[in-house]
């Protein structure tokens, strides 16, 4: 789940395959596309929504484009190079920093893949930041 700016809520709807869009008082305003199995979600300063969903691809919902209206945005995936070279990632949270720049914690099967990465305001994988040992203990 996700408040955002507007301010609205905004909830990952896993087994639906979906994200849903409230507002304060939890009425429902739409749903999204087909996301498979969303997991995480956050906004980025042009009121878009980035989400993950255990995979190795980032999901952009185009909300400004659409002016809102969260059923009829256009839903981009990012797939760098260097992500389809890794298909073992999965990417299970997000959070938005710096405009349309954002951090995803990632997991693998090598010992190196566990990472918080980042991504550009082009959704470029930047690279893994520094992490201590033992300090993704604390994500999923």
């Amino acid at each position: 789940m996700h408040v955002g700016a507007e301010p609205l809520i905004y909830v990952a709807d896993t087994e639906n395959d979906r994200i849903v869009m409230l507002d304060p008082v939890g009425n429902v305003l739409g749903v999204s596309g087909r996301i498979r199995r969303p997991a995480a979600i956050t906004q980025d300063d042009q009121l878009d929504l980035l989400v993950v969903n255990n995979t190795n691809r980032v999901y952009r919902i185009n909300l400004l484009e659409a002016n809102h209206v969260i059923g009829n945005a256009r839903i981009d995936t990012i797939l760098t190079l260097e992500q389809r070279d890794h298909p073992n990632w999965r990417f299970t949270a997000i959070a938005a920093y710096l405009g349309r720049s954002y951090y995803v914690t990632r997991t693998g099967t090598e010992t190196a893949d566990n990472a918080i990465v980042q991504f550009d305001e082009n959704d470029k994988l930047v690279g893994p930041l520094p992490l201590l040992p033992g300090a993704l203990a604390f994500f999923p």
